[in-house]
């Protein structure tokens, strides 16, 4: 029952993050181009003054899609925010799950490590970032050149990596949750192994986040271009394919095998610095609150 949520929960937020597509050309950003088309349609608003009931007609219409389309924009948002949360802690629940019944040891270091990496570093950050990227598609409509197109393209790099990375994340996840039913960890191979390529498909994720652009297209909280270092995401981008490679090798290692546990070892030690990255980053956010409320 839990993966069968936690499979539902991620088809919702896929379908959430296509329709917003649509959500994001809206009026508003069409509205924003001097293009020849608007011009003209302007300067016919403009000329026919002498008609203020039919100019009325239009301009009421104009406002009414115009506040449709933020309001579409904002609905989007907030579901977005409540359906990936609820997604990663149900998957998170899941592997939870998938560990108390398996008696391997490596196995569930290998679920627990994943579930923490999901609840305390996945779940927030993914969400902020898409709530930043969505922030960003708004904040920069589509501009024709000069600097306003270079910042376009930044924020549809950060909206495309973002949903990528969210995407390939869950899928490694449903993949580890799905191993003991008939879904697609069974028809890979065993349970051990299933574990370790659902969570090289997550780590692979991150590389592919990076790899197309990712790292320099990061906007912040306010929909701005904040790109990070190159040097910190050659750092990231070889930490996380150390983690793919650790995790494919262990998989294709004999039960049983020195290597298959020093592989496993590296992966679980990996993924559990990411989650313990994650709670330091919660408890520095609850302290800054906190601090805040006091004020």
């Amino acid at each position: 029952m839990m993966r069968l949520l936690a499979l539902q929960l991620l088809l919702l937020l896929v379908i959430d993050i296509h329709t917003n597509h649509r959500f994001t050309y809206g009026f508003s950003h069409r509205a924003s181009i001097a293009s020849p088309h608007h011009s003209s349609t302007a300067h016919r608003l403009t000329t026919t003054s002498t008609r203020p009931r039919s100019n009325g007609c239009c301009t009421n219409a104009l406002l009414r899609n115009h506040h449709r389309s933020d309001s579409r924009h904002h609905t989007s948002v907030l579901n977005s925010a409540k359906i990936l949360p609820i997604t990663y802690a149900s998957a998170s629940v899941a592997l939870v799950y998938q560990a108390a019944s398996v008696n391997k040891k490596g196995d569930v270091a290998v679920l627990i490590a994943t579930s923490a990496l999901a609840l305390f570093n996945l779940c927030p950050t993914d969400n902020a970032r898409l709530a930043s990227a969505k922030r960003a598609d708004m904040k920069h409509p589509p501009a024709t050149g000069g600097a306003a197109k270079q910042r376009r393209q930044a924020a549809k790099t950060w909206r495309s990596t973002v949903r990528i990375k969210i995407v390939g994340q869950l899928l490694g996840l449903a993949w580890m949750a799905s191993t003991h039913g008939a879904g697609i960890g069974n028809s890979i191979g065993s349970n051990g192994n299933s574990y370790l390529r659902g969570g090289a498909m997550i780590m692979a994720a991150n590389m592919a986040f990076f790899l197309c652009g990712g790292g320099g297209a990061v906007h912040d909280a306010n929909g701005d271009h904040t790109p990070m270092p190159s040097g910190l995401t050659r750092s990231i981008l070889m930490i996380d394919t150390i983690l793919v490679g650790s995790a494919l090798l262990a998989a294709s290692s004999p039960v049983g095998a020195s290597r298959r546990a020093v592989y496993v070892g590296i992966y679980v030690v990996g993924v559990g610095m990411g989650a313990l990255e994650g709670v330091a980053g919660l408890l520095k956010r609850f302290t800054a609150a906190a601090a805040t409320t006091e004020e």
